[in-house]
This record gives C-alpha cells, structure tokens and sequence, in this order.
C-alpha cells in the first residue's frame, strides 16, 4: 500500500491494438479487474482479516464469528489463483504474438487413438 493508503493499481487494459490481434483479452482483463475488487471489498468489509483471507485477532468478533468468514479464505485463495493464471495466460499470449512461442509453449498432449482411454 502507498503512503497515502491507496493500493497500487494493478488492473491492465489492452489497448485497441491488443483487442485487434487477440480479442479475449477484453474479457480477461474484465475478470481480472473484477477478482482484484472483490479480494479488496471482502478486505474492506472485515479488516479482522489477513491478506490471504484468514482471520486474524478482531476483538468485536468475540465471542461470535460471522459464519461467512471461514468462507473468505479460499475465495481469496481462488480469486488470486484465477488472478495468477490470467497473468500467465496474458504473458504466453504475448510471446505467442510477438513469434516467441516457443520459450513458453506446453508440452502438447500425446495423441490418443480411438481405442485409448482418455490420458491422466
């Protein structure tokens, strides 16, 4: 957090000319705005909480602890993990677009046969 208690931005949005050449990264960056306000809103609302979503000593808690707050752990932990593949997905594109796939492509799935089962 800054100094003056703003939140670095962290929320991308593509230009016209990235829509042009991959344009699901409109929705990508819709998502990913979207996940980031949500982690900041549940933050806002129950400050007895860490970054991470698990709560932390939050004396008007006691002795009751709202029942939705066990819950906000693994949104948090979803919500930053969906965040973090977007990021992925969004660099592998660039590489991609830019002729440098091969740096960062998957291993492609081995091909399967009408008789194979469906590979794990």
């Amino acid at each position: 957090m800054h100094r003056n208690g703003h939140e670095p931005a962290t929320s991308w949005l593509p230009s016209t000319d990235d829509l042009l050449m991959a344009p699901e990264r409109a929705i990508l960056a819709a998502l990913d705005a979207s996940l980031q306000l949500a982690i900041r809103s549940l933050r806002a609302e129950y400050p007895g909480l860490d970054e991470n979503g698990r709560l932390i000593e939050d004396p008007d808690w006691e002795p009751y602890v709202p029942p939705q707050v066990p819950l906000i752990e693994p949104l948090v932990r979803s919500a930053a993990d969906l965040r973090r593949q977007i990021d992925r997905f969004r660099t592998t594109l660039d590489l991609v677009l830019d002729g440098d796939a091969t740096t960062c492509a998957p291993p492609l799935p081995e091909e399967v046969g009408e008789d194979d089962d469906i590979p794990f």
